[in-house]
């Protein structure tokens, strides 16, 4: 499906959406019915999940629809599952798969609609109205779990960082778009980046490692670099298959994580998922400064090659938790 889309055969691209719906379909029946593992269970959820985005992705690009209101989704999306995560982590009981359940199969048939509509009026207001429709799903969560986000200590500095981090995010989209204020989103990515360094820093150094920290801390690096990295594709600066390379390997990460939180276990970021946002922020700066030349291509494909290479680390590293079965 990512290659006919890259190839702009966007009228293909829904009946593929359907088949691809009814095999995973296929493989959530027979999952419920044996004796599933983790990894067959977050590979399903990854994989259903990245099928959405794929479609929104190059639905933005081939038909001109607003790329920021994926980004956003994304963002809000991630912000979700860090929200679970947390409640799970503080053995909370975690409310609203329903509500979840049917609002991924909402996404699937606005998805769907919106690659069968292509360049008519009615694609773009349903894709405006799914990003209007995640937004209030966000916000709901965030009302619902507020009581979590204030005992995860979110009051101290490391923590407080790692929330500036997400809310950059706002106007580094903006000044991406408005013309001859390049310099500006640098700048705010630069901030950002620099954030990333002393939330670690300082939560080492004054014994004040939380949850919350060990939760949103990689969330919000892979909101901030996913949405710089989506942002490029707009200029043809990053190859829109290679953001579905990282958004299926970031997704996984997270349900693996989702997982973990509700045996009672937090996962804290890899060294090789350090070094892979290290390079990837790097990979970013560069894109700015130097666009297009070999240099900035370099850069890219070493975001790549790190990106797949600490997925694969984090499946290895943690085989025995994958190969269990689904409590």
């Amino acid at each position: 499906m990512v290659v006919v889309c890259h190839l702009g055969d966007m009228y293909l691209t829904p009946y593929l959406y359907i088949i691809i719906l009814w095999v995973l379909f296929g493989l959530n029946v027979l999952n419920k019915k044996s004796e599933a593992t983790i990894f067959s269970h977050v590979t399903l959820l990854s994989v259903n999940f990245s099928l959405v985005y794929v479609a929104l992705f190059y639905s933005a690009l081939n038909f001109s629809l607003p790329i920021w209101v994926v980004i956003i989704m994304l963002s809000i999306e991630f912000f979700i599952s860090g929200l679970e995560m947390m409640a799970c982590s503080m053995k909370r009981a975690v409310k609203g798969g329903g509500i979840r359940k049917i609002h991924w199969v909402f996404y699937h048939v606005c998805a769907l609609l919106i690659l069968f509509c292509g360049l008519a009026p009615t694609g773009e207001k349903l894709y405006l109205f799914i990003g209007i429709v995640t937004l209030l799903m966000g916000i709901l969560y965030f009302a619902k779990y507020s009581k979590i986000l204030l005992d995860g200590q979110v009051g101290n500095l490391p923590n407080m960082l790692t929330l500036l981090r997400i809310v950059l995010m706002i106007p580094f989209i903006i000044c991406f778009f408005i013309p001859n204020f390049m310099w500006a989103a640098l700048i705010i990515f630069v901030v950002a980046s620099v954030t990333d360094f002393f939330d670690g820093y300082l939560a080492r150094k004054h014994n004040l490692v939380t949850n919350f920290g060990k939760i949103m801390d990689p969330l919000a690096d892979k909101v901030l670099v996913m949405a710089a990295l989506i942002l490029f594709t707009t200029t043809n600066l990053f190859p829109m298959w290679a953001i579905i390379i990282l958004l299926f390997r970031e997704v996984y990460v997270t349900y693996v994580r989702i997982s973990a939180a509700k045996q009672g276990n937090v996962i804290a970021a890899g060294k090789s998922g350090k070094l892979k946002t290290v390079i990837q922020m790097v990979t970013i700066i560069v894109l700015f400064i130097l666009p297009g030349g070999v240099f900035a291509w370099v850069f890219v494909v070493l975001t790549i090659i790190l990106t797949i290479y600490s997925g694969l680390e984090y499946m290895v590293a943690n085989r025995g938790f994958l190969q269990s079965e689904v409590k």
